[in-house]
């Protein structure tokens, strides 16, 4: 996998902070990619799957982070749609991630598993902020 993924002005739902989180998001997955492309990373053995693991951690809690400040924002502006978007937050974050976590745990975090678990990330990611957070905003019709 040799791509970085790259923010787009049309990511941005208007909402300064929110914005701010998903280009952090972003550069974090962005750091895993890179990381991952160093060949000593499969090599490295137990520090490098473990700075990797690590990585991983720290993706997973900014995301979890990410989803209570946005919903947050939601509440305070009163959208109709929160309680979808909570399930949607919900659905990633108990089924989606557990389960790409499982693979890699089975797998010994070998780099297949870990270049799936970023790009089913990164997908999600653009998916869910260009339709349903630029929802919030009105710059994108609900799903």
């Amino acid at each position: 996998m040799d791509t970085q993924y790259v923010w787009k002005e049309e990511f941005n739902i208007g909402v300064d902070s929110i914005d701010q989180e998903h280009r952090e998001l972003f550069e974090s997955i962005n750091k895993l990619f890179s990381f991952t492309q160093k060949k000593s990373m499969w090599m490295g053995g137990k520090n490098s799957r473990h700075a990797c693991r690590k990585g991983i951690e720290l993706f997973k809690e900014h995301a979890v982070k990410h989803f209570a400040d946005e919903e947050a924002y939601m509440e305070s502006i009163d959208y109709e749609g929160l309680a979808q978007h909570r399930r949607i937050h919900k659905g990633f974050r108990e089924n989606t991630l557990p389960a790409l976590e499982r693979e890699l745990e089975q797998t010994g975090y070998s780099q297949e598993a870990v270049e799936h678990f970023l790009g089913v990330c990164v997908g999600w990611l653009i998916g869910h902020t260009t339709t349903e957070d630029q929802a919030i905003t009105g710059k994108a019709a609900r799903t």
